[in-house]
Formats: C-alpha cells, sequence, structure tokens
C-alpha cells in the first residue's frame, strides 16, 4: 500500500494507472464498496460529497476574501451550479477534473492570503488546494500553476515585498514535500521509461491542438443540447462579469471608488485580465500551433493538454472572483442603488442554465446497464497513454503463463502476486511469458529465494527467463523501491507536521497569545 500498478486492469495484466495519476480521493468510494455498496451507489455518493465540499469551499474561500457571507454564499451557488462544473460532473464525468476544480477556490484565497498578509498562513491553504489538485489531475495542477503565474507577473511589485515571495517559496516547498511520495514514482517512470504519455508518437497524435478550441459563437452557449466536449464552454456570467468589471472601472474611474474597495479594484483588475487569457487560451483563436512551431520544447507540454478547453476550468474561478468584486464596487457605488438589479441578474443567470443542463442530463443522458463485473470492460483504457510504448492491449489476452518448451504444472495468482510451479526439461534457458505487462522493479525469485532473470517481449510483457533443469515454484510480484517507501514517509511527516501547526496555532488563538509560527 498504496497500490501503483492496478492488477485489476487489462484482464490482470496490469495498469501503471497509479503511478502517472493521482486516485487519493477514489479511496472514499473504494472504501463504500468493500462495505457493501454497489459501483453506482459509490460513485454516485462520490459526486454529492465532491459537490457537497465544493459548496462550502466556495463559500469558505469567497467569505474571507470579500469578508461578506452572504456575498460568499451567493459566489458559492455561482460556481457550484456553473454550467462548467455541471457538465464536467453529470455528461463528461470527467472526475479528475470536477474534484480539482472543487479545490480551485482555496488556492485563490491562499494566493489573497499571501499577498494581503505574508504571515497569517496563506501558504498553507495554498499548499493543501494545490496537493489535492496534483492528487486528482496533473494537467489542472500545471494550468493552476500557470494561473498563479501570471497573477505574479501582474503583482510583480507587491509580489517583491513584504515576504511575500518567500512565503510562496515556502507554499511550493511544503507542496513537495506534501507529494513527494507521489513525485517520486511518476518522475522515475515518466523520465526513465518510455511509454505512450512521453513518447513521440503522442506528440504526433496529439500536436496541432489549436482546432480543438471553441470558436468565439460558442463562448457562453449554455444552452447547447450537445453533451459532447465540444459544448464545453465557459459560462457567460462569469466570463460577462470579467468583461463586466473592466467596463465598470473605465466608466466609473478613480475617483468614485471608496478608500475601502479599492483593494478589490486592484483584485478585480488581475482576475478579470486572468479570466480573459485563459479564456482566449481555450478558444481555436490562440496561436498554440505557432508556439509549437516555434519553440519546440514546449510541444510534450502543449500536446500534454490535449483540449484547449481544459483552460475553462481556472478561467472559471478568475470570473468568480470579477463577479465578487463587480458586486463589491456596485454595492458601494451611489449607495448601491444598483446592487438589487444586479443581484437579480446574478440569480437569472445562474439558475435558469443551471436548471437547463440539469434537465438536460435528466432527459439526454443514456443509462448503461451492467449487470454483473464479467460485462465490465477492463481494457477500456482511453488512449492507452500509461502502457510501454508499442504495447499492443489487444494482444494481452492470456489469462495464463506460456511457454513452447518449459512445463507449467500449476498457476496461482494474487493481484500482482503471481506463482508457478515449473520445469524446463531442456539443458539450456527457456522463457515462460507472464500475464503482467513489463513495467520496472518487478522481480521474480525461485526455490531459495534464486534470483530468476526477467525479460521483455516484443508487446511488453513480462518474460521469466529460466534456467536449465530447473524445477520448482517460482514467484513474480511488484517489488515496491525504498526511494519510493521514504518518499511516501516524508509525505506522512510533512501532512503530521501540518496538522501539529494548525493545532498550535489554535492554541495560540485560545490563549491569545502572539502566533510565533509565521516569524
Amino acid at each position: 500500500f498504496p497500490v501503483r500498478v492496478q492488477p485489476n486492469w487489462l484482464g490482470g495484466y496490469g495498469y501503471a494507472t497509479s503511478v502517472f495519476y493521482g486516485d487519493l480521493f477514489l479511496y472514499f468510494p473504494a472504501m463504500l464498496r468493500i462495505c457493501g455498496f454497489t459501483i453506482q451507489d459509490a460513485y454516485a455518493s462520490y459526486v454529492l460529497v465532491i459537490t457537497a465540499g465544493t459548496a462550502i469551499i466556495s463559500y469558505y474561500c469567497m467569505k474571507g476574501v470579500f469578508q461578506s457571507s452572504k456575498l460568499g454564499l451567493l459566489l458559492s451557488g455561482a460556481y457550484t451550479l456553473s454550467a462548467y462544473r455541471l457538465f464536467l460532473t453529470f455528461a463528461l464525468t470527467r472526475c479528475g477534473m470536477y474534484t480539482a476544480y472543487m479545490l480551485l477556490p482555496l488556492v485563490v484565497y491562499g494566493v489573497y492570503r499571501i499577498f494581503k498578509t505574508p504571515k497569517t498562513g496563506g501558504w498553507v491553504y495554498l499548499s493543501i488546494a494545490m496537493t489535492g489538485i496534483l492528487q486528482t489531475h496533473l494537467l489542472s495542477a500545471e494550468m493552476t500553476a500557470l494561473g498563479i503565474f501570471i497573477t505574479i507577473l501582474m503583482l510583480l511589485k507587491d509580489f517583491l515585498k513584504n515576504r511575500v515571495w518567500l512565503t510562496f517559496i515556502k507554499a511550493v516547498g511544503i507542496s513537495i514535500l506534501i507529494n513527494i511520495g507521489f513525485l517520486i514514482p511518476i518522475a522515475e517512470f515518466y523520465l526513465s521509461g518510455n511509454y505512450y504519455c512521453n513518447a513521440a508518437g503522442w506528440d504526433e497524435k496529439w500536436n496541432y491542438i489549436q482546432k480543438g478550441g471553441v470558436e468565439i459563437s460558442s463562448l457562453g452557449n449554455v444552452f447547447n443540447q450537445d453533451l459532447t466536449r465540444d459544448s464545453e464552454i465557459i459560462d457567460i456570467l462569469l466570463l460577462g462579469a470579467a468583461i463586466s468589471f473592466l467596463i465598470f472601472m473605465i466608466i466609473v474611474g478613480k475617483k468614485l471608488i471608496a478608500e475601502e474597495l479599492k483593494c478589490y479594484k486592484k483584485i478585480g483588475i488581475v482576475s478579470s485580465i486572468a479570466c480573459l487569457i485563459f479564456t482566449y487560451m481555450g478558444t481555436m483563436y490562440f496561436p498554440w500551433d505557432f508556439i509549437e512551431e516555434t519553440m519546440p520544447f514546449l510541444r510534450g507540454i502543449i500536446n500534454s493538454v490535449q483540449y484547449p478547453q481544459r483552460f475553462f476550468s481556472v478561467g472559471t474561478v478568475l470570473g468568480l472572483v470579477s463577479l465578487g468584486c463587480l458586486v463589491k464596487m456596485v454595492a458601494g457605488y451611489r449607495e448601491g442603488r444598483y446592487k438589487r438589479y444586479l443581484l437579480i441578474a446574478i440569480g437569472v443567470l445562474v439558475l435558469i442554465p443551471a436548471l437547463w443542463k440539469i434537465s438536460l442530463f435528466a432527459s439526454e443522458s443514456d443509462a448503461k446497464k451492467v449487470y454483473s463485473t464479467a460485462a465490465l470492460d477492463s481494457y477500456n483504457i482511453s488512449t492507452k497513454e500509461y502502457l510501454p510504448f508499442g504495447c499492443n492491449p489487444d494482444e494481452l489476452v492470456n489469462e495464463l503463463p506460456y511457454s513452447e518448451s518449459v512445463v507449467i504444472s500449476s498457476f496461482e495468482r494474487r493481484g500482482l502476486h503471481l506463482t508457478m510451479s515449473l520445469f524446463n526439461p531442456s539443458d539450456r534457458d527457456e522463457l515462460v511469458e507472464v500475464p503482467l505487462v513489463y513495467y520496472p522493479h518487478y522481480a521474480a525469485t525461485g526455490e531459495n529465494s534464486r534470483a530468476i532473470e526477467l525479460l521483455e517481449s516484443e508487446n511488453h510483457t513480462v518474460v521469466a527467463s529460466l534456467p536449465a533443469g530447473y524445477s520448482g515454484t517460482v514467484s513474480v510480484a511488484f517489488k515496491t523501491p525504498i526511494m519510493w517507501i521514504i518518499g511516501d514517509v516524508v509525505s506522512e511527516l510533512t501532512c503530521l507536521g501540518i496538522v501539529v501547526y494548525f493545532a498550535m496555532l489554535r492554541k495560540c488563538k485560545r490563549q491569545n497569545t502572539p502566533n510565533l509560527l509565521n516569524k
């Protein structure tokens, strides 16, 4: 534990999805399944918990940013019921993306706290948020990091003073330590192995992603009845909020803004510009193809995105911040006489598209009935990105070990631990193909702990080289490297340290003593 190569995939051959893709949050529905829940009920419970978590986290963070529980509740509703989130959750069922979406407001709150008061623990919020996103969806983590980088560029003067830069470094360092147990395996596999996701063939398959972007006529079209990725668009309310905020600031000017609202002016400008940038990156007009051709070293990163619309997730949370700033500004403009009309407009633009999407999913989505585990397709691995490059999953059909010369008298499988009774009557080494995909760190032992050499077949499966005249059992199993174990221990100790930090911080507050932990 934790399992890195999932043994149930590919008919028992195993698939290293947990090396390349975090599955921390999936332990919750897995535990429900062990407790007797059906697969459908376990997944539905997961969706319910993530939806509730999205509402609670966005409320807490927006309340903290705007110092208003009512505005926090309004923004939480807009974020949780956004057409983009509903589409991810109920149409595309992108589990990793909508789970990462839950944590994006926490990133915003962490960055806000760091810039406003660097010594008050904002780095903890940012570290926790980035950890959750990294453990659910790597691409969302990359795009979130890009959003933070753009924010820093626009606030570079503030970033270089008041220890803000040092606090960001602390957040990055803590995030790495928390996730080191996940980062070490993926770095080893990705840098030293040749898999579909890092091979030249992958770049050829997914290069020139610009054509997959959204057309400008589709932006904000929440009433599209298409349930495919083509209708994955940013909300008209949140995109409109970013545009409206910038227009409002141009019209109103500096003189009519109250002193206490000037900080929200800066926040709103930054979030609105960043929202428009991420929206532009999700369209077919952003020069992805030009960047790929002129800067080939970025080709792998760009192609890993696959679909430009994915940038809308970060654009959505930035638009949410713009909406909050817009409400703040309108409420403080001319004694708030226009606030009521703005709130009515927000309510309409949240509820009508949300109800439309929900009714569409309920009426148009097709249910796939599965009556037994035998009907489940363990070979459905999409683009097979985590297989060794050149491995053909259609040929992974042997349920038992196979050899032309070796006698196989018994075979037992327990996950990735295979035990065979073998006899090699030949006077030379013979090969036994084992029903496992060849990944690093498989090891084979024979009688008296004798090491058996493992080779890689043409289709990248495990092959045991059995010595001449050998008779006895051979065990093949995945052996977790010591560096992986050390990484897991460091991650666990870092998490424990954060818990202790919060406990001491709470104790300091109860005793009304100065907080020495951030000095």
